[in-house]
């Protein structure tokens, strides 16, 4: 029986360490809840996100600045309202989301 308890608790220690680099970093990070908000096509500016995803202002920034880094969301200026920025996700950023789901 000991036997049978060590062996669970070693594959089950390997599962983990095999999800973990995959779901932790892209599962649940703010990257993966912005694209997620943004490919649902709702939500376009960064307040809206800020509601949604219950991250901070400043968070969202950095957030989209990051993925922007990474070609997967573009930042535009609103045509009707210079003052707000208008962000969109990428091909590169639905493909991040596909892989993963």
């Amino acid at each position: 029986m000991e036997e049978y308890v060590d062996q669970m608790l070693f594959l089950m220690e390997k599962l983990e360490q095999s999800l973990a680099g995959k779901m932790t970093k892209q599962c649940f990070s703010g990257e993966m809840m912005v694209l997620i908000q943004l490919a649902k096509g709702n939500i376009s500016n960064p307040s809206e996100l800020t509601k949604q995803t219950g991250m901070s202002s400043p968070h969202i920034a950095k957030t989209i600045c990051s993925l922007k880094m990474k070609d997967e969301v573009k930042r535009m200026v609103d045509e009707n309202d210079r003052r707000k920025a208008v962000i969109t996700i990428t091909e590169k950023g639905k493909q991040r989301i596909e892989e993963l789901y």
